[in-house]
């Protein structure tokens, strides 16, 4: 929905202690539904009037799949997700272990609580009401507020558009990438191309920054200009001017483009790249971990005035097999707790040395996973309820060749 009713309207969906939630919500000052199946919760859902809020159980009664419970859950928040993406959702849950943390999250859960906590029920849903839609001072606020959400997910619906999926190939080499959305401050992309004659794997990842539906535009358009680059093997000197143009001749206000551009040479085993206002990236090999890059001869984001001052060099990294290379924006390493404590690179190194993967999906996952899981139990409202949605875009891209594999092939 795009605007915010008073008092808020939350639909509670639980199948065990669905009367005492609904109770004392109301006492909260809450207009409260409640409903005990997939089936109620969509209904419900799809009436006119709407939610402001939903509290989740991910295990009830599932009727059409009667042992798989773990499913139901999973089934209202994807249809959340698909047609209604701006609705918060708050997972309940009375056990010891969280929820798939990672699918949550991409669905637009914002948070989870213990159900069998009630003390904290009612400040970690006015807090997540606060953080998600403001205060709702006037019905000025409550306007901007909705067309801001409004632009928000324009910005979103074309960020999702161009991201791909994962390449593996008979080398042993994979390369993937994943991205975790914010509540709405800028935009991050990422992108790759398997190119054959040589055969290598183009590769581009970026943070768009800006509000609205202003960096979403942007992204798409880089995202092109880096996959026709890529067709016609450009040079990568001759990409990055190309991006940087592309970004300054948008001519949006306050928007510019941080991040890498780069291509592995697979008979080469090089990895030759730009790095423009972006992160170095991280290399494993077999008990190590380093920063690579030659920060000499990084430069000034796409779009930045006066970037002639200092443009990216090309920069060249030896890559064989049985290393691994993380990319990412710099959402990864900034996300703070409730003290200001920073991700930062040292975990961000433990979290990559760490994951011992079987391809770069999971070393992508394992990354993302570690750094939501540092961030959501250090910025808990409560003991019993955390925040589980970025305050930045978390995007990472990975490049994983399997040392075995390459030497069978």
């Amino acid at each position: 929905m795009s605007t915010t009713t008073f008092p808020p309207r939350i639909l509670v969906v639980e199948d065990e202690y669905l009367q005492a939630l609904v109770n004392m919500l109301i006492r909260g000052g809450f207009t409260v539904g409640g409903v005990e199946s997939v089936e109620a919760a969509i209904e419900a859902l799809e009436k006119p009037n709407g939610y402001d809020l939903v509290l989740l159980d991910m295990r009830m009664k599932n009727t059409k799949h009667p042992s798989k419970p773990n499913e139901a859950g999973l089934n209202v928040l994807r249809w959340i997700a698909n047609y209604l993406p701006n609705l918060p959702v708050i997972i309940l849950t009375a056990y010891g272990t969280r929820p798939n943390t990672l699918e949550c999250v991409e669905l637009g859960a914002v948070g989870y609580l213990h159900k069998k906590e009630p003390r904290d029920l009612i400040p970690f849903v006015n807090h997540v009401l606060e953080r998600r839609m403001g205060k709702m001072a006037s019905d000025r606020a409550e306007h901007r507020d909705a067309l801001l959400a409004r632009d928000v997910e324009k910005s979103r619906v074309v960020q999702q558009a161009v991201l791909p999926s994962q390449i593996r190939l008979n080398c042993g080499l994979a390369v993937a990438g994943r991205n975790i959305r914010a509540l709405g401050v800028s935009c991050d992309i990422y992108d790759f191309f398997h190119l054959s004659n040589p055969e290598r794997i183009g590769f581009f990842v970026c943070d768009v920054r800006g509000h609205g539906v202003g960096p979403g535009l942007v992204a798409m358009r880089l995202s092109g200009v880096f996959r026709l680059a890529m067709r016609l093997n450009w040079p990568l000197e001759n990409l990055d001017y190309q991006l940087h143009q592309t970004v300054a001749e948008m001519n949006f206000d306050d928007i510019w483009a941080e991040g890498i551009v780069g291509v592995l040479n697979i008979d080469c085993k090089i990895i030759e790249m730009m790095v423009a206002g972006g992160r170095p990236p991280s290399l494993v090999s077999p008990g190590r971990q380093v920063w690579a890059g030659d920060k000499e001869r990084f430069g000034l984001a796409w779009g930045m005035p006066n970037r002639d001052i200092s443009p990216p060099k090309l920069d060249r990294l030896s890559f064989q097999p049985g290393q691994s290379a993380l990319f990412y924006t710099d959402g990864i390493l900034d996300e703070v707790d409730s003290n200001g404590e920073r991700f930062g690179n040292a975990r961000l190194a433990d979290a990559h040395r760490a994951s011992t993967p079987s391809d770069a999906q999971q070393l992508c996952d394992g990354v993302l996973y570690d750094c939501i899981d540092f961030t959501s139990l250090n910025r808990a409202l409560t003991e019993n309820g955390l925040i589980l949605a970025p305050k930045d875009d978390l995007t990472v891209l990975a490049l994983h060749w399997n040392n075995q594999q390459a030497l069978s092939a």
